[in-house]
């Protein structure tokens, strides 16, 4: 009988160690996931910046051919233009940088489960142990 239950307590053991496992494997995923999130923001900024160029310059290729290129207006619009691809190049920023912290969170809290997880299977062997083991009176 106690053979049967000393597998049971290895078991309970062997689980326990698996949760930090499990909770670490979730952490390194989580973290190449941030990584990824920083590389992808970083290549929509990129692309967007490109795209804002282009349309500051039409707009003022444009003006230019409607001969309105100088005046108070057409430097007016610029303005406004490059004032919102700013708002836009900060917003796709902030925000890529939330999605990276909010998966380093994730993979840190797991990693905090898995913790968790091993000391209260590791505590529940050692209580099935001390049951079966412990003093008798």
């Amino acid at each position: 009988m106690a053979a049967v239950a000393g597998i049971g307590i290895g078991l309970q053991v062997i689980g326990a160690l698996g949760q930090r496992s499990a909770g670490r494997q979730a952490r390194r995923a989580a973290r190449q996931n941030a990584v990824l999130e920083r590389m992808e923001t970083a290549e929509q900024s990129r692309r967007l910046r490109i795209e804002q160029r282009e349309r500051e310059g039409l707009a003022e290729a444009i003006s230019f051919g409607t001969g309105t290129a100088g005046t108070g207006s057409q430097a007016m619009v610029l303005d406004r233009m490059r004032v919102e691809h700013q708002q836009e190049m900060d917003w796709l920023r902030t925000s890529g940088a939330q999605r990276e912290r909010v998966a380093r969170m994730g993979g840190d809290m797991a990693a905090r489960q898995g913790t968790a997880g091993m000391v209260s299977g590791l505590a529940g062997a050692a209580l099935s142990a001390y049951g079966i083991f412990g003093p008798r009176g």
